[in-house]
């Protein structure tokens, strides 16, 4: 015959109770606090580009077309790119038109080495790029979510 002990049968009352609960959540001052804790803080002026002002998002946009730009003109025609910057050197500098002659050497071996090695398989690299670039934004947005708790509860 089984004894009945009001303690262990209080107990397992209260285990279940304890069970059932939700696990308690981390606050989302946490982990900031952690970080300034050991020394590792972001910046204080540090925001996320979305949060700033709409000039200067425009003008980040602008000046990342400009750059994207202008390395593409040095990627399409990288003898002209390096003929017009010899130029301009022969300009500044009076002993400059042997850096010239160099340069349009050099941009005769950039030249065949374009168009036999990187050209034909610039597009697939490029679209590597792209790939591997929105796998590590959505990478990063997922862990943002998990990291600072934004996941649905």
């Amino acid at each position: 015959m089984a004894s009945v002990d009001p303690d262990r049968d209080e107990r397992d009352a209260v285990h279940r109770a304890l069970k059932a609960l939700p696990l308690p959540r981390a606050p989302r001052t946490l982990l900031p606090r952690v970080m300034v804790a050991v020394g590792a803080a972001p910046r204080s002026n540090a925001r996320p580009w979305f949060t700033w002002p709409l000039h200067w998002q425009v003008a980040s946009i602008a000046a990342m077309t400009l750059i994207v730009a202008a390395l593409a003109l040095v990627v399409a025609s990288p003898e002209a790119s390096l003929m017009a910057g010899a130029q301009l050197a022969a300009r500044v500098t009076p002993h400059a038109a042997a850096t010239v002659e160099r340069a349009a050497g050099l941009a005769d071996v950039a030249r065949t080495l374009w168009e036999a090695l990187i050209q034909p398989v610039f597009f697939y690299f490029f679209v590597w790029i792209l790939v591997m670039s929105a796998a590590c934004v959505a990478f990063g947005a997922a862990l943002g979510r998990v990291a600072f708790g934004e996941i649905a509860q």
